[in-house]
């Protein structure tokens, strides 16, 4: 085989490792770090307009306070506002009902504590082990990349 072939094979060879090696680093960067999302067509703007790409942090260690936007995972990926926290009361047909802190009195677990949410066109109550994370809109942004 010539020099020249053989150069030829070691960098398509080394080109490949070299997509591969990327392409894993953009799986897990996705997977464990931040993401780029669209908000769905059928949703409600509660993030959002319908079509705009969102920003997930899902390294976002704090906790959500009312007002945050989150997106949350419960059967499909959702965004939603958070309305009241572990801790809030929430009034309801002139009754009163507190968010616990803790799921029940055995768990010492941080991450079932619930939250309430403003999703779509209703009111969702889930735990924080659902938050996928803090979720930030871009604005001016969506004609880069969609058509």
């Amino acid at each position: 085989m010539s020099k020249r072939r053989t150069f030829i094979l070691r960098q398509c060879a080394l080109f490949i490792v070299n997509c591969a090696f990327w392409a894993l680093v953009l799986f897990l960067v996705q997977r464990h770090v931040c993401f780029i999302a669209v908000t769905a067509n059928d949703e409600e703007p509660v993030v959002a307009p319908r079509g705009s790409l969102v920003f997930v942090n899902r390294l976002a260690g704090h906790t959500p306070k009312e007002g945050d936007n989150i997106v949350y995972d419960s059967n499909g990926t959702h965004f939603g506002k958070v309305r009241y926290v572990p801790g809030d009361t929430i009034w309801s047909n002139d009754a009163a009902y507190l968010l616990p802190l803790r799921c029940c009195d055995q768990c010492n677990s941080n991450d079932c504590q619930p939250y309430v949410l403003h999703s779509e066109n209703k009111t969702v109550l889930i735990h924080q082990s659902d938050i996928v994370g803090a979720a930030y809109p871009l604005r001016n942004l969506r004609h880069l990349f969609m058509p």
